[in-house]
C-alpha cells in the first residue's frame, strides 16, 4: 500500500484534508486559525482553504492522524483467543512491527501475530488508528495500568473490598491486596465504576 500526500485539486473527492500540528509549527501563520483534532484533540492549524476541501468530502484531521488513517486501510487486524493478528502491512509498517520484538511472523500464513498487551497496542495505536474492539480492550488497559499505579502510590489506601480477614490488614498489605483485584478485574478500576452508576 502506498500512502500520497498532494496538494488538493479541483477534481478531488474524499480522502483527508492535512491540518499541522502546533507542535510542529508552533506559531503558524497569520490566517490559520488554532483547532483541535476531531481524531486525536491535540492543537492543531486549521488553513484558510481547508473548508474547500471539506467541501468537496475531505475529512479535516491532523497531519498524524491522516497518516495514520491512510496506513490502516490496508492493514487488516483481528483479535483472536488474546492474539493480534495483523496482515496485508505495506513495506513500512512490516519492517516498523518486525522492529518491536513483540510479534512473530508466519510465513505459511503471511501473518504476523502475538499477544494482545498493552506494550504492544499502544505501539500499534502510534502506527495506525486501531479497529474499534480492539481499541476498546487498548483503553481498558490502560485505565487498570493507570487504576494500579494510583493505588500503589497512595500513602493511606482503602479496602477495596471487605477482606476476609480476622486482623486489620497493614497498609502495604491493604494496598497489595488492592492492586491485585484490579490487576485480574475482579473489581472494576476506582472511579470507572461511579463514572458507570452516573450513567
Amino acid at each position: 500500500m502506498e500512502i500520497k500526500i498532494t496538494p488538493r485539486k479541483a477534481t478531488d473527492r474524499g480522502g483527508y484534508a492535512c491540518m499541522p500540528l502546533k507542535q510542529n509549527m508552533p506559531l503558524g501563520r497569520p490566517d490559520w486559525k488554532l483547532t483541535a483534532c476531531p481524531r486525536c484533540g491535540r492543537e492543531c492549524w486549521e488553513r484558510p482553504l481547508l473548508r474547500v476541501a471539506e467541501a468537496q468530502g475531505a475529512v479535516a484531521v491532523c497531519t498524524e492522524c491522516a497518516l495514520r488513517e491512510g496506513g490502516a486501510a490496508g492493514m487488516k487486524m483481528a483479535l483472536k483467543d488474546g492474539q493480534v493478528l495483523i496482515k496485508e502491512a505495506d513495506n513500512n509498517q512490516f519492517l516498523i512491527i518486525k522492529s518491536w520484538g513483540k510479534m512473530k511472523w508466519s510465513k505459511a500464513e503471511l501473518m504476523f501475530y502475538g499477544p494482545a498487551d498493552i506494550e504492544l497496542l499502544n505501539k500499534l495505536s502510534g502506527l495506525v488508528r486501531l479497529p474499534g474492539p480492539i481499541e476498546q480492550v487498548r483503553q481498558h488497559l490502560n485505565e487498570v495500568a493507570a487504576a494500579i499505579d494510583q493505588e500503589r502510590m497512595k500513602e493511606k489506601p482503602e479496602p477495596l473490598y471487605k477482606y476476609p480477614v480476622k486482623l486489620p490488614l497493614y497498609q502495604h498489605q491493604t494496598r497489595g491486596a488492592n492492586m491485585a483485584l484490579i490487576a485480574f478485574g475482579l473489581i472494576e478500576p476506582p472511579g470507572k465504576e461511579t463514572a458507570h452508576e452516573k450513567k
